[in-house]
Parts: C-alpha cells; sequence; structure tokens
C-alpha cells in the first residue's frame, strides 16, 4: 500500500489513501452529483484543452475570506492545514502564462466500481522546462466523507468552495468531470515520478480577466459560468517537492471543451 498526496498539509497537502498505484481500481461508487448516486449507465467524458495556460504561482488565496465560514467547520488540524494554504498555496491569483496540450477520455461507469481514465497532457512552465503527463490510473477510495473520489470519476457535480466537498479554498463550481488518480510525470524528457498524485477537473469558469488582473478568482459562487476551465493538478510525494516555485504543478486551460455520451 502507499499513501497517494491528494492533500496539501504544511506546504505538501491533499491526502488520501489509495491502493498501490500499479493496482487496478478497486470498488468504490461514483456519483452524477455531490449528494444522489449515478444512475447504472456508462458515461464518457472526452475533454480538449484549449485556449490560454496559465501556471498557478504560490500566494495568499484569493477567496480565503470567503472560505472561512467552511474552514470554521472542518476539525482543528484541517482548520489549521486550510489557514496555511490560505496564506501561501497553490490556489493563488498569481499566474504565468504558458502552452500546453491536453486530450483525455474519462469513464464514469456508475456503481460498478470500474472507472478508468486514458489522458495525456504536455506544457511548459514559467521557467521554460518542458513536461509531459501520462494519466492512466484511477483513486477510487475516498479521503473522507467530505472528500469524495466519485469511485475515480464523478461527473456533473457541484464542488468546491461553499458545498463543503472538497477544498473550500477553491470557489464553488459546476464540474462535467472530476478525475482524481495517477500518472507518470516527465520534466524536459525524464521522468520524475512514475505514479503522481493527479486531480483534473473540467469545471465553469472560476478565473477572468479583471481590471490590473488577468486570470484572477472574481467569483466564490462560480456555477452560472460556462463549463470551459480545465484543471490539472500534480502533487509530489511527500519530501520530494517538484522542481517548480511552491514544489506543486497547477496549470489551467482557460477555453477548453468537453464531450459526454452515455450508454446503458
Amino acid at each position: 500500500m502507499r499513501t497517494v498526496i491528494f492533500s496539501l498539509a504544511a506546504g505538501a497537502a491533499l491526502t488520501a489513501c489509495a491502493k498501490d498505484r500499479s493496482e487496478p481500481a478497486g470498488d468504490t461508487q461514483s456519483a452524477t452529483t455531490a449528494t444522489t448516486a449515478a444512475a447504472p449507465r456508462e458515461r464518457v467524458m472526452t475533454v480538449t484543452g484549449g485556449g490560454p495556460v496559465i501556471q498557478i504561482l504560490p500566494g495568499p488565496d484569493a477567496v480565503a475570506d470567503s472560505a472561512e465560514s467552511v474552514i470554521r467547520k472542518a476539525p482543528p488540524e484541517k482548520q489549521k492545514m486550510l489557514r496555511m494554504l490560505a496564506k501561501n498555496g497553490p490556489f493563488s491569483d498569481k499566474v504565468a502564462v504558458v502552452n500546453g496540450k491536453f486530450d483525455g477520455t474519462f469513464w464514469d461507469r456508475g456503481n460498478s466500481g470500474n472507472d478508468s481514465v486514458a489522458a495525456a497532457a504536455t506544457f511548459t512552465t514559467q521557467d521554460g522546462a518542458h513536461w509531459r503527463v501520462v494519466i492512466d490510473r484511477v483513486a477510487p477510495q475516498d479521503e473522507g466523507p467530505m472528500d469524495p473520489h466519485w469511485g475515480g470519476v464523478g461527473t456533473d457535480v457541484t464542488y468546491h468552495g461553499s458545498t463543503g466537498l472538497g477544498l473550500p479554498l477553491v470557489p464553488t463550481v459546476r464540474a462535467a468531470v472530476t478525475y482524481y488518480g495517477m500518472s507518470s510525470l516527465y520534466r524536459d524528457d525524464k521522468l520524475v515520478d512514475g505514479a503522481a498524485a493527479t486531480h483534473v477537473m473540467l469545471t465553469s469558469q472560476a478565473r477572468h480577466k479583471s481590471k490590473g488582473s488577468d486570470f484572477a478568482y472574481t467569483c466564490w459562487d462560480c456555477t452560472k459560468f460556462p463549463v470551459e476551465q480545465l484543471h490539472l493538478m500534480l502533487m509530489p510525494p511527500m519530501g520530494k517537492m517538484y522542481q517548480v516555485p511552491g514544489g506543486i504543478l497547477h496549470v489551467m486551460w482557460q477555453k477548453s471543451q468537453g464531450t459526454t455520451r452515455a450508454s446503458r
């Protein structure tokens, strides 16, 4: 068994226990909403990243004040972790415009416990390094009741922010697809992590251009905006931060597309 890092604590958070990263997905449920079990059918989401690509740099969290009411409901240790992240974490308004591509297909198989993924991304970072990500494994086990993985792939969920699900340091968004799993991560064609903890979402737009700031969080409830923002986060093993500011890779495609098909 190996601990998959999905929570950030003291600078390296988002933890969740999962099976050995080379094992197939186990038996857990997916959901099509935050509170309702998925229909007994397969939903397939194909996602293509598009528009400006940005790398999120460490800094103060822009929605920390709005998130405070949610943070106060968390256990004391989690409150401490969230407040540390709010001061200097990977959800800031500090960004660098970079280049990149993302293409992937996500299979939400409802209650079967057999969600799967086939996706790949390439991007540069602020320092000019070239990164490649091969996303091919799911992490089906939930971190806890308020930190669901939906069996590895969830579709049509309202997430983060005020929902009480996931980190409140991200605004409330509608997610056409949300994924937790593992990938192989390469930097300048060299493998740096064969089982990088990976989170992907295609959500309603939460970052906008505003006066004096590009791609800043400008809403707390972002559910009314078009679903077009693709999030990719890669979390390193404890004590082995990636070679980027803050040690965590957080990249977004601002004008992305997703198509869904469903079958019994």
